[in-house]
C-alpha cells in the first residue's frame, strides 16, 4: 500500500508535497521562514525608529539585534518580576517553598541583563571565534 500523495499550502502560500497525514516541513524550509520573519521583524523596527525620528533613513542596522534583545528581555523580565511582587511575598509560598521562588524570579532578569551587557560588549571588543568558544 502506498499512501497517495497530495499538494497542500502551507502558511507562507507556496505548495508543497508530502503523504496522507504529512504535515512536517523540512528544516531548511523552516531555516527559511525564521530568516524571513526576522528580516521583516528588522524592517518594521528600522522604519518605526524612522518614524520616531530616532534614526535617520540610511543609518546602519548592526544595532538592531540588541534592540529587539532588549525589548524580549523587558518581555520575558514581566512575569518573573510580576511573581515576585505578588506570588512569592505570599506567606503560604514562604511557608512551604521558602525563600527559593524569589531566587528563581530574580535570577531571571539578572541573566538577562548579562546577557545584553555581554554581547554589545564581544561585539565591540571584536571578540574572535576562537576566544568566544
Amino acid at each position: 500500500n502506498v499512501a497517495p500523495v497530495r499538494a497542500e499550502r502551507d502558511l507562507g502560500g507556496s505548495q508543497r508535497r508530502g503523504g496522507a497525514g504529512s504535515d512536517t516541513i523540512s528544516v531548511q524550509e523552516m531555516g527559511k521562514q525564521i530568516t524571513k520573519w526576522l528580516d521583516n521583524v528588522f524592517d518594521d523596527l528600522h522604519w518605526e525608529l524612522v518614524r520616531l525620528r530616532l534614526r535617520r533613513v540610511d543609518a546602519s542596522t548592526t544595532w538592531d539585534f540588541y534592540i529587539l534583545l532588549s525589548g524580549l528581555s523587558l518581555l520575558l523580565c514581566a512575569l518573573p518580576v510580576f511573581n515576585l511582587m505578588t506570588i512569592s511575598q505570599s506567606p503560604h509560598v514562604i511557608f512551604w517553598l521558602g525563600h527559593k521562588p524569589q531566587e528563581s524570579n530574580l535570577l531571571v532578569p539578572a541573566v538577562l541583563i548579562v546577557i545584553a551587557v555581554v554581547l554589545p560588549g564581544l561585539k565591540y571588543f571584536q571578540a574572535s571565534q576562537r576566544v568566544v568558544r
